[in-house]
C-alpha cells in the first residue's frame, strides 16, 4: 500500500527544492545510440532559436539549473556559447550543465565552454567511443585542474553489464572513479522496449523537480515523452509561477500521465526517495 499523505509530503519538498530545467537547445543529433529512440522521433530536427531562448531566459525563475539537454546534441547548435553568457549575464545565480555523447567536445571547445561560465559537463557513454572521449577529456581537464567539473554517465542493460563496466572503469580509471556515475538504461516511455509495469515504480518525483523544455518552447510534461504527446503549453502561454501551480494539482497523485505506466526510469523513484 502507499501511504499518499507521505507521498504528498515528498511531493511538495521537491516542489519547493531547486529546480532542474532539461533545455532542448537541438534536436538535431550526431550519433545513433542503442539506448536513444531516434527512431521513433517525429518531432521536428533543428535548433532553439536566439528569440525563444530569449524568451527562456526571462521565462526561468532566479535561482535553478539549465542542463542543456534533451533529444539532441547541444553542441550542434553553434549559439550554445552564447546562450551560456546570456544566462550567466542576466541570471548569474542559475547554474548550467551541458549531457552531451562528447564527439564535439574537443580540447577548445571545453575551453571555450569553461570560459563562457559552464558549471558541469556531463559525458554520456554508452559505447567504446565514449570511453575514449571520457579518457581525452579527463586528461585535458586534469591538465587545467578543472577535472572535478566533469561527470561521466556510464549506462548499463542489466546487472551482469553493470558489473562488467563497473571493473572497466576502476581499471581505465581508477583515479578518477568518484567521476563516474552508472545509469541503468530505460525504456523512455515506451519509446525504446516493452516494460512489464512493476508496482514499485508508481511514483515519480521527476515531475516535481525537472522540467523539460523542448527545442520550440514547449513545456513538456515528462522528458520521456519523446514527440510531446502530453505536452503542457508554450512558455509564452503560461508562467513559470502558473506552472508551479499546475505541479501542484499533481500532489498527493501516484501517476502523472499515461507514460507513468509504460515507464522503467528507475531515476523517478530514486529522485522521490532522496527526500
Amino acid at each position: 500500500m502507499f501511504d499518499l499523505l507521505k507521498i504528498k509530503a515528498k511531493q511538495q519538498k521537491l516542489l519547493e527544492g531547486k529546480q532542474l530545467f532539461d533545455v532542448e537547445i537541438s534536436s538535431r543529433c550526431n550519433k545513433i545510440c542503442s539506448v536513444c529512440p531516434r527512431h521513433a522521433f517525429t518531432r521536428k530536427k533543428t535548433d532553439m532559436s536566439v528569440q525563444i531562448f530569449d524568451a527562456l531566459l526571462q521565462w526561468l525563475p532566479m535561482e535553478c539549473h539549465v542542463m542543456f539537454a534533451g533529444f539532441g546534441e547541444p553542441l550542434l547548435n553553434n549559439d550554445i556559447f552564447a546562450c551560456i553568457r546570456k544566462i550567466k549575464s542576466i541570471k548569474p545565480q542559475i547554474s548550467i550543465s551541458i549531457y552531451t555523447n562528447g564527439i564535439l567536445l574537443n580540447n577548445n571547445t571545453i575551453k571555450k565552454l569553461l570560459d563562457c561560465g559552464l558549471d558541469w559537463i556531463q559525458l554520456s557513454v554508452t559505447d567504446e567511443e565514449g570511453f575514449v572521449i571520457a579518457q581525452r577529456t579527463l586528461e585535458f581537464l586534469s591538465s587545467t585542474d578543472q577535472s572535478d567539473i566533469l561527470r561521466i554517465n556510464v549506462l548499463y542493460r542489466d546487472d551482469d553489464d553493470f558489473c562488467r563496466l563497473k571493473e572497466k572503469v576502476s581499471h581505465l580509471f581508477p583515479d578518477t572513479i568518484k567521476q563516474f556515475y552508472f545509469k541503468k538504461i530505460h525504456n523512455r516511455g515506451g519509446a525504446l522496449y516493452n516494460y512489464d509495469y512493476r508496482e514499485e515504480l508508481k511514483t515519480c518525483g521527476t515531475f516535481f523537480m525537472d522540467t523539460f523544455i523542448d527545442v520550440e518552447g514547449n513545456i513538456q510534461i515528462c522528458s520521456n515523452d519523446i514527440n510531446g504527446i502530453n505536452k503542457i503549453a508554450n512558455i509564452q502561454e503560461m508562467t513559470f509561477a502558473q506552472l508551479v501551480k499546475m505541479k501542484e494539482n499533481f500532489l498527493g497523485n501516484i501517476q502523472i500521465s499515461p507514460l507513468c505506466k509504460k515507464c522503467s526510469d528507475e531515476y523517478r523513484v530514486r529522485h522521490f526517495n532522496e527526500v
